[in-house]
């Protein structure tokens, strides 16, 4: 019986043992816990900051790409704007001089309408010719309001034929909004 007493008692003991070493050990392991979890965390803040600094150097280097390119495109959108007043300097009726050598290369159609209509009845003169004689200039300006007034007189017979705003634009070489305007200022021009 003695016997029996000794392995009960080492078996109360042992259970004891086992029962205070997994508390502690469940202790430990719930410290633990926290610390793999901030190490974790520590990693994934290292790893986005290290994401958002090449996301950053990149955004820079575009931004360092594109500035030259903006100032390209700045320059030429200027070129644009001044090549846009030209044209509209010339579609406002202005002669068109120009050498003998460029006269070849110019295009009615960059011009427009009546501009066209005026190179094609203009002169064709050097620059330096302007300048020394103002009297063919005189004689330019009389030429510009006859091709002026013979195209309105043109517009105004080919409607008194009954022909259509397109039909009368392709045939003097003008646009069609041209002619519809014209032909809404003839009454106009007749009452003064």
């Amino acid at each position: 019986m003695q016997i029996m007493i000794v392995v009960v008692l080492n078996i109360f003991f042992i259970l004891f043992v086992y029962r205070v070493f997994s508390k502690r050990i469940a202790v430990l392991e719930s410290k633990r816990l926290p610390e793999n979890v901030e190490k974790e965390m520590n990693e994934l803040l290292t790893t986005f900051n290290q994401t958002a600094d090449r996301n950053i150097d990149l955004l820079d280097d575009r931004l360092d790409r594109l500035k030259p390119i903006s100032e390209k495109a700045e320059k030429q959108i200027l070129l644009l704007e001044g090549l846009l007043k030209k044209y509209e300097l010339l579609k406002v009726s202005k002669p068109v001089f120009v050498s003998k050598k460029e006269a070849g290369k110019v295009q009615p159609s960059i011009t427009g309408g009546i501009a066209a209509k005026l190179y094609q009845n203009s002169v064709l003169m050097d620059e330096n010719a302007l300048e020394s004689k103002p009297a063919k200039k005189k004689a330019i300006r009389s030429q510009r309001k006859k091709s002026v007034k013979s195209i309105n007189q043109k517009i105004s017979q080919f409607s008194k034929k009954n022909l259509s705003p397109e039909e009368i634009a392709a045939k003097l070489g003008i646009s069609t909004e041209e002619v519809l305007f014209k032909l809404k200022l003839f009454p106009l021009s007749k009452k003064s």
